[in-house]
């Protein structure tokens, strides 16, 4: 029995060893938005979709810690970002304080009021 507990031990602490030894150490990334709010998330692969109120949208790489920021001088309706989802398809969906975009990955289609019937101009999800 002594020796049973013996290899039990033994065992267990190679187990240990083995997984100490190829554990993942993640490194962090350090992300600062613009008025350091951030209002949406979203999870696409490698990469964060990140909402802020005031600086747009930002594209982070989780991999390589590389950020696009998205602002209304990229198509963006407004700066304010309350919201994002992503589709089946790929397409982000932003609900923004000056209407609702959907970003292809290339191009910009902007629903406002007074071009899709939609009833108010500040999008979020609740």
């Amino acid at each position: 029995m002594e020796k049973l507990k013996k290899n039990l031990a033994i065992v267990l602490f190679a187990i240990l060893i083995f997984n100490l030894s190829f554990s993942q150490n993640p490194e962090w990334v350090n992300f600062t938005a613009k008025g350091n709010y951030i209002n949406a998330l979203a999870i696409e692969g490698d990469y964060i979709w990140v909402g802020t109120y005031g600086g747009g949208l930002v594209k982070l790489n989780m991999l390589t810690g590389e950020k696009v920021n998205y602002t209304r001088g990229s198509g963006l309706p407004s700066n304010y970002v309350w919201a994002i989802a992503i589709d089946v398809q790929g397409n982000k969906w932003i609900g923004t304080w000056g209407g609702l975009a959907k970003f292809d990955g290339v191009n910009w289609t902007v629903y406002k009021r007074s071009n899709s019937g939609l009833p108010i101009y500040s999008i979020k999800l609740c």
